[in-house]
């Protein structure tokens, strides 16, 4: 039998406090041989063991779910936490309880709100960048549009390169849906990217970053990027049999990503980008006859508003990658 250790107790409380056999039981009058540890007022050998463990499985029981909740507040309950006499170790316990659970709730507050000014700042970059480009974009400008503090900003991106970066990045976060052949996921990709360019101006941004020959010496471009998604996504469709054995898959799509910088530059100097969707079927419509073999070239959606189609889907299911929290 050892001297209990002192938990904070009144004197004579801890005074009468033993370890037997690693069990915190009473010594004296107050301790039975059917009840083995009880304090002034009644209770039961589990109290201590059922307000200490089960304080801490309920705070996890935050962290893990309804199951580990559910099965807290039973432990508790059945340890007789309500009704018992302990009521020091009870109040012990919920203030652990509370500071545990309290600690997880600001912890997840606190990222929330990171990543909603996150996206409030990156945001705002794209469209300083989309209409000044980079050169003539101050951070100023960026803090103004985005209506944070200057702290916030640089919390996140640590200079006007890292926020072009992050906006180049962002652009190519998505690339559409898995679909069941790859020659159409492929396509998805330039057809939802038509799609977002005058809506987004994420997108609308990165495409200004990639184009301008002075700052993508800074921070670089999306392009590369693009080029190397588009080879991985047809040389899957080549090793499916989707494509004609004489295409080369890079060749391919430094083709196709060329090619669609020029259809939107186009576009984007005669109309605003109003008809880009249209123009991008076009491209698509004379070349993915040329790659691909005629079973897969009939099920195939070319059609114009075939990015239309998937970002309503994206939206439906609220999918993060492809929607945007607000549009320019």
């Amino acid at each position: 039998m050892v001297a209990a250790p002192s938990v904070g107790l009144p004197f004579e409380w801890s005074e009468r406090l033993v370890w037997v056999s690693g069990r915190l039981q009473v010594s004296g009058p107050s301790q039975s041989a059917d009840q083995g540890f009880a304090w002034p007022g009644g209770g039961s050998r589990r109290c201590v063991g059922c307000c200490l463990l089960g304080g801490g499985v309920l705070g996890l029981g935050v962290v893990g779910g309804g199951v580990g909740r559910v099965r807290a507040w039973r432990f508790l309950l059945g340890g007789r936490l309500v009704g018992g006499g302990c009521w020091v170790w009870c109040c012990w316990c919920w203030v652990w309880l509370v500071w545990v659970c309290g600690g997880v709730v600001c912890g997840v507050a606190r990222q929330e709100r990171a990543v909603r000014t996150r996206r409030a700042v990156l945001e705002a970059a794209a469209v300083v960048f989309a209409e000044c480009g980079y050169s003539a974009a101050t951070v100023s400008d960026i803090l103004q549009v985005a209506g944070v503090t200057k702290g916030a900003l640089y919390f996140h991106f640590d200079s006007k390169e890292a926020l072009a970066r992050g906006v180049l990045q962002a652009q190519v976060a998505f690339a559409g849906p898995v679909q069941e052949l790859k020659v159409q996921e492929w396509v998805d990709a330039g057809l939802l990217l038509a799609h977002r360019l005058p809506r987004d101006p994420v997108v609308r941004a990165g495409a200004v970053l990639s184009s301008d020959p002075q700052g993508r010496e800074h921070y670089g471009s999306a392009w590369p990027a693009w080029i190397e998604l588009s080879a991985q996504t047809l040389a899957e469709a080549k090793e499916r049999g989707e494509v004609l054995s004489h295409v080369v898959p890079r060749q391919t799509a430094e083709l196709i990503v060329s090619a669609f910088h020029g259809v939107q530059l186009f576009s984007q100097l005669e109309c605003g980008l109003a008809d880009v969707e249209r123009r991008i079927s076009v491209l698509y419509d004379h070349v993915i006859p040329a790659i691909t073999v005629p079973a897969v070239l009939a099920r195939l959606d070319l059609a114009p508003d075939r990015g239309a189609r998937l970002y309503a889907e994206a939206v439906s299911v609220a999918q993060p990658s492809l929607v945007p929290t607000s549009a320019g």
